[in-house]
């Protein structure tokens, strides 16, 4: 329940419960991959992804045998997160390659190639997810990333734009 709870925090924009709520989670089971991922996400959303690194590794270490898609976009988001995008595309491509249906993958893949240059990856990124979501639009994404620094949500938005998504 404190990592769910820690989710309506984030949703919330209220940050640092958040984060108490989703390090409770951690104390209570920790060996639960879940409470980790759901840590490493409110960091990032904090504005903290230096800490949720470790955390997003360790919950992808805990479901080494099956990681699933979302433990390998939560890595690869963190990366995004610190600049090296480089270190951000392997494990967001591994996670499109489990879940090839969801846009989210793709917006986050698609950011990555377009903060490194990679023009014609990032428009392909942008155009599959627009085919799975027709009414995806970039002022939508804005109001739905609850993260804490305004600038990280735009640099968010100006890469997607350039990926030639409006």
């Amino acid at each position: 329940m404190h990592g769910l709870l820690s989710l309506v925090y984030v949703w919330k924009k209220q940050h640092e419960q958040a984060i108490a709520q989703a390090e409770q989670a951690v104390a209570l089971d920790p060996n639960d991959a879940e409470g980790y991922l759901r840590l490493a996400e409110v960091l990032n959303f904090a504005g903290q992804p230096q800490k949720a690194l470790g955390w997003a590794e360790k919950a992808l270490r805990l479901r080494a045998q099956v990681p699933g898609g979302e433990y390998l976009a939560v890595v690869g988001w963190t990366y995004q997160l610190l600049e090296q995008y480089e270190k951000a595309i392997a494990p967001l491509k591994q996670a499109v390659g489990y879940a090839p249906q969801h846009p989210g993958f793709r917006a986050i893949l698609a950011v990555s190639y377009s903060e490194v240059g990679r023009e014609e990856e990032a428009r392909a990124e942008a155009t599959e997810l627009l085919r799975l979501n027709p009414r995806y639009s970039v002022e939508v994404d804005r109001q739905r990333r609850p993260y804490k620094d305004p600038a990280v949500l735009d640099r968010h938005l100006a890469a997607l734009r350039k990926a030639g998504l409006q």
